[in-house]
């Protein structure tokens, strides 16, 4: 039955059972800067991203719920991070990606991934934005990571208390450091962890000027390794296979020494009631903004604006163009007019 995009990406999620204790650590990597600041991204809530995507938001969709479905099939009952990481597959990724209107995606950090030592286990991207080689492989819009059982709030006390790097709960922030360095990386300011608790929403801000070597944090660096402690969910390919498919490429984004200043982040619970404040309507959102603009600044303008509603009305894709054999498409009705979805 058809209904509205918003109130699609406004359904309830998964029902989880989860087995499984709060880990002791987290994936580390001596790469990864520490975090200076963590603040709250204001302007990134419910009442400015309707406006700034209303005409997407209030057309009407074809498109369901994966929801029943995966519970059905048990994948809501959680033993581990990989166990996590298959039901957000099925059902928020899944949903989110749908919706979004082509050449967008969300999907396996693999389809963006550009350097082996930068793995994300989410990557949203477009299709229009391709390496040539290997082939599917697109320029990261925003990157994401999986964590079961992190406490969000404690790593955010822990970063603005300072120095956490002295203290023996540090290991908390490393989530933060993880994400900061893909958008390091990747060259964009979006970001996002995704637990079994909440969905944390990221943006990096850079510093307006260079730091001086006494006023940021440093780690004393070894041999440089990337330890995963909890399980590992990608596919395992060996890194110099990865180096060496790699090194065809016509096209690679740099790594740069951005000086991040802070993270600015929105916190969305999982069970989340009554609100429209939604896990799959602030993913949905994070993409459309990475897709309009997603270099890394000192300033960033509002998300709802006059100039932002012009942009909005832009950006709308045209009307349906006729269906070929290997897109998948979701008409949406508004007066007449469509917009390309993906099929349920």
């Amino acid at each position: 039955m058809p209904q509205t995009l918003l109130k699609y990406l406004t359904a309830p999620n998964a029902r989880l059972i989860v087995h499984s204790p709060p880990p002791h650590s987290y994936t580390q990597h001596d790469d990864w800067d520490p975090v200076e600041n963590i603040g709250i991204w204001d302007d990134f809530e419910y009442n400015h991203l309707i406006k700034r995507f209303h005409t997407s938001l209030t057309r009407e969709t074809d498109l369901s719920s994966t929801v029943t479905t995966a519970e059905d099939a048990g994948a809501n009952i959680i033993c581990d991070e990989a166990g996590l990481t298959i039901l957000l597959g099925s059902t928020n990724i899944n949903m989110v990606s749908r919706a979004l209107p082509e050449p967008l995606f969300i999907a396996a950090g693999s389809r963006i991934t550009a350097y082996p030592h930068a793995r994300p286990d989410w990557g949203a991207g477009d299709n229009n934005l391709q390496y040539s080689s290997p082939e599917g492989v697109c320029r990261a819009l925003v990157c994401g990571d999986t964590k079961l059982e992190w406490d969000v709030e404690r790593a955010m006390r822990l970063v603005a208390a300072g120095n956490y790097l002295d203290q023996r709960d540090a290991n908390i922030v490393r989530p933060f450091e993880q994400v900061q360095h893909y958008c390091k990386v990747y060259k964009t300011r979006y970001g996002f962890i995704l637990t079994n608790k909440v969905f944390v929403a990221v943006r990096a801000r850079l510093s307006p000027s260079p730091q001086g070597p006494t006023s940021r944090l440093s780690r004393q660096r070894a041999v440089k390794s990337h330890n995963r402690v909890l399980s590992d969910t990608s596919t395992g390919t060996n890194v110099s296979e990865i180096s060496d498919s790699f090194s065809t490429m016509s096209f690679r984004p740099e790594p740069r020494d951005a000086d991040v200043a802070m993270l600015e982040v929105v916190i969305t619970p999982w069970d989340h009631g009554n609100s429209k404040n939604t896990i799959n309507l602030h993913l949905y959102c994070l993409v459309r903004l990475a897709a309009e603009e997603r270099a890394l600044s000192d300033h960033y303008e509002p998300i709802f604006g006059e100039q932002q509603k012009v942009a909005e009305k832009r950006k709308e894709p045209p009307g349906d163009l006729g269906q070929s054999s290997t897109s998948r498409k979701d008409s949406t009705r508004e007066q007449g007019t469509s917009e390309r979805h993906r099929r349920p």
